[in-house]
């Protein structure tokens, strides 16, 4: 079971299912590589404008996050390939949004402070 409120979300890549979810560690490092924010990317994908390489470092940090095994990056290579890039692409949309809104969030169930 996934918990929505820690930004995790299962994805389906190539007929498997993945628990995925970027911790805060990963998203400062991620922003830092790629020189631009969290909330760009999302903009970036939205727009059809990311690229492979991007997607897969992506997916390597969620995965890693989701799972808690330590995979590289010629394993997550592999199952982009598997799964195709429009599916990749998919699951990347679904890490962003649950890193940037979390279930709760999103329906309303927190109460403004």
């Amino acid at each position: 079971m996934v918990n929505q409120l820690r930004g995790e979300v299962k994805i389906d890549l190539g007929g498997k299912e993945y628990t995925a979810r970027l911790t805060i560690d990963s998203i400062i490092r991620l922003e830092e590589r790629e020189g631009e924010s969290l909330m760009k990317m999302a903009s970036r994908l939205s727009d059809a404008d990311m690229t492979t390489g991007k997607i897969v470092s992506i997916l390597l940090l969620a995965l890693r996050g989701g799972t808690g095994k330590d995979l590289n990056e010629a394993e997550v290579k592999k199952i982009v390939w598997e799964a195709g890039l429009a599916n990749s692409m998919k699951a990347v949309g679904e890490i962003l949004s649950a890193s940037l809104m979390p279930e709760s969030v999103s329906e309303g169930n927190v109460e403004a402070g």
